[in-house]
């Protein structure tokens, strides 16, 4: 049915068409505690499913520092009551004919248009004064957004109530976004937004994009894997539609496609963050890559970096076999890149070497990767050892007045506190559309010099252009980056 695993918000007014999102929007909107009743991690990791999707650590207030939390059983919610939907095979997926209603929560739950809500955390928007609306930009009253995330209705538990684990990243970007849609509201910039269930699941998207509320859409939001990613951004440019991608960085054969934005940056624009960051903090130094042989991703970025290290002195080395003491010289900084992004025992295994190598008469720094900040706790201090820094699209720094703000709102809004992907959700929905609504419907063809700074990243666009063919773009990539380290037990910005 095209009409399956879809919300629709037209002017923030909610309309269910399904039993399970009813339930999750339930949750969330309607403000029944999941703090209380939860522990789960911020995204989820270590299952194919979603393996393209970058995160970090959580925030905990009490200790001031960034922990992994674990994931643990939901306990019964009994402040939402609903109808069941049908029971036929493909459920619980219902028909949009039946309806479907929660009672009113055994406590009042606090309003998602929060008029008193602080407006100090709205990002900062500033395209150049000279920038006009593309020519073959349309210009509209009211804009429709299909909004595509991975809420796994299918994998709800109708008996107990137990919430699918990793369903709790998409709620979270879900829930920041509508937070976004409030500060465009008052902004008096009006969209259509249909919320639609991916299940990470390349047959359902391929089913949604036949969808009524995405043909339509004058811009599309979400997707997860390699895979979905590759399908939406097919579609995207033969129907000439906008698409953002928020989470997946390297995706293969994109082409030429000057509709797609990739929010989150390739491995490359890691690697020349890296560099940048080394040139900034540290002199007299030497680059030494870590590789493995069978792992090609590595080779790719230990190719990129020998070809962007220019003055320094660069070195790939093979893990196997490999020995730390020999590649430390006293009087140098050894800067060791490690650019493994699964493999965690084989990680912690290589740290402790560099570790134990170390002598107070050498220096070494590691560089290690954006999957690194979802890593347990039990190596940290190796971490904290090896200086270690690791490049990331996302950093939420909580001390920050406008992050304090709308952790305030979010908490009013939900009755839980925002999860980094919150905050993300916020920044990519309140930025386009505020892109959409001073440019139109092609307005990437001016995101380049409409740069942002948001509550979880900057935003400065660059047009990826084919290689052989200069006239022609391949998308258009954020190339910001966060750098972080490791420092006094905690992840903190290293300083520009």
């Amino acid at each position: 049915n095209k009409q399956n695993n879809k919300i629709e918000h037209n002017n923030m007014t909610n309309r269910t068409l399904n039993i399970n999102i009813l339930l999750i929007f339930s949750l969330l909107v309607c403000s029944c505690s999941l703090s209380k009743n939860t522990n789960r991690t911020s995204t989820p990791k270590k299952d194919e499913t979603l393996d393209d999707v970058e995160s970090t650590m959580v925030y905990n207030p009490r200790t001031g520092q960034y922990e992994k939390i674990k994931t643990s059983t939901t306990t019964k919610i009994d402040t939402v009551s609903w109808k069941p939907a049908s029971a036929k095979a493909n459920a619980p997926i219902g028909s949009p004919k039946q309806t479907t209603t929660a009672t009113k929560p055994t406590t009042k739950p606090t309003s998602t248009t929060n008029t008193n809500r602080p407006t100090d955390y709205t990002g900062t928007f500033k395209p150049s004064s000279s920038v006009s609306v593309p020519k073959n930009s349309k210009l509209k009253e009211n804009y429709s957004v299909a909004l595509l995330l991975p809420f796994f209705t299918d994998k709800f538990s109708d008996l107990d109530r137990q919430m699918y684990d990793k369903s709790f990243w998409a709620l979270n970007f879900y829930s920041g976004a509508k937070m976004a849609l409030d500060t465009l509201n008052d902004e008096g910039i009006a969209l259509t937004v249909n919320v639609l269930d991916t299940k990470a699941n390349e047959q359902t998207v391929a089913t949604l994009l036949n969808d009524e509320a995405v043909k339509n859409a004058d811009l599309i939001i979400g997707g997860e894997t390699k895979g979905n990613v590759k399908q939406i951004a097919d579609f995207a440019k033969l129907k000439d539609k906008l698409y953002v991608s928020p989470y997946s960085s390297n995706i293969e054969n994109i082409g030429e496609n000057q509709n797609f934005i990739q929010i989150s940056p390739n491995m490359k624009t890691y690697c020349e963050a890296m560099l940048r960051s080394i040139r900034t903090h540290q002199t007299n130094t030497r680059i030494v890559c870590i590789t493995r042989a069978d792992k090609a991703a590595e080779k790719e970025a230990a190719g990129f970096l020998k070809t962007m290290a220019a003055e320094i002195p660069f070195s790939e080395v093979a893990s196997e076999g490999f020995s730390p003491s020999a590649q430390m010289i006293q009087g140098m900084t050894t800067v060791f890149i490690i650019p493994a992004t699964k493999d965690e025992t084989y990680v912690y295994t290589l740290l402790k070497k560099l570790e134990a190598a170390k002598t107070s008469k050498t220096t070494t720094i590691v560089y290690g990767m954006p999957s690194w900040l979802n890593f347990s706790v039990n190596g940290f201090d190796s971490f904290e050892a090896l200086k270690v820094r690791i490049p990331t699209s996302s950093f939420v720094d909580k001390d920050l007045p406008r992050n304090k703000g709308f952790a305030r709102a979010f908490y009013a809004t939900y009755n839980t506190a925002p999860t980094e992907e919150a905050y993300q959700g916020y920044d990519i929905m309140l930025y386009m559309g505020r892109m959409i609504k001073a440019y139109g419907t092609k307005f990437s063809e001016v995101v380049e010099l409409a740069p942002y700074y948001g509550l979880s990243t900057r935003y400065l666009f660059d047009r990826d252009k084919n290689s052989s063919d200069l006239s022609k773009t391949n998308r258009f990539q954020n190339k910001y980056v966060n750098i972080v380290k490791f420092e006094n037990g905690y992840f903190q910005l290293e300083s520009n």
